[in-house]
């Protein structure tokens, strides 16, 4: 409530500094600015309408887990370029997004064929276009992509995206962090940098076969500075 001291606030509550909040969004821009790359932010949980939006110059914003409602939410608050990067399963979620889909430009992370093919078919129902970023999986049980993590895996989901009039096929994201096996005895700066490489080889080797790949998405709080800087 307004006016009550940090004592006086009742737990468990989310309490956020929103001068400080902005100066890190303000400096992840710049950092990711100056590489020549686009910095979309991963938001989630926050319920300020200032905390909602993204900084000048961001792409737009990444929300995991919230998923469709946290996307509704950033859309109502002005934000018209989201994703929602988590797979989403369920009649009733895919109808969402594409209601969603209608109001905002909207992508979804997906990791297997039941996905692509819910949402396309729940964007067909609505008229709407939904993009699709494949989420690329990775050898440790702490990750979050169910994917094949084969090449062969990723090709085939995304062209099975890209053969649905209702689905755009935008290109790939990961979300590694340093949440895998091996990790600790790696700097963050050598965790971004293999990070990069990693989802850039992929999208090098879509590209080879002939697949459009807009986007390739990649980082998080521990692993931003270094990662943009692979080239492709």
């Amino acid at each position: 409530m307004v006016g009550q001291t940090l004592d006086e606030v009742p737990t468990p509550a989310l309490v956020l500094d929103l001068d400080r909040l902005e100066r890190n969004l303000r400096s992840y821009q710049e950092r990711v600015a100056a590489l020549g790359k686009r910095f979309r932010p991963h938001a989630q949980g926050a319920q300020d309408a200032r905390a909602r939006a993204p900084p000048a110059g961001a792409r737009g914003s990444r929300n995991r887990r919230g998923e469709d409602g946290e996307a509704e939410v950033f859309a109502e608050a002005g934000c018209r370029d989201v994703v929602v990067a988590y797979p989403v399963v369920g009649e009733e979620k895919w109808a969402r997004l594409a209601r969603l889909a209608a109001a905002a430009r909207l992508a979804v992370d997906v990791d297997s064929e039941v996905g692509v093919r819910g949402l396309a078919r729940a964007a067909e129902a609505e008229c709407a276009t939904i993009a699709v970023l494949v989420e690329v999986g990775r050898r440790s049980r702490a990750l979050r992509a169910r994917v094949d993590g084969s090449r062969r895996g990723i090709e085939r989901l995304a062209r099975l995206a890209s053969t649905q009039p209702s689905l755009e096929f935008r290109g790939i994201a990961v979300y590694r962090a340093k949440s895998f096996a091996g990790a600790l005895r790696l700097t963050n700066a050598e965790a971004g940098r293999e990070e990069g490489r990693l989802v850039t080889d992929v999208a090098a080797r879509l590209r080879e076969r002939g697949l459009a790949v807009e986007e390739v998405v990649a980082g998080s709080t521990m692993t931003a500075w270094p990662w943009p800087r692979p080239p492709g």
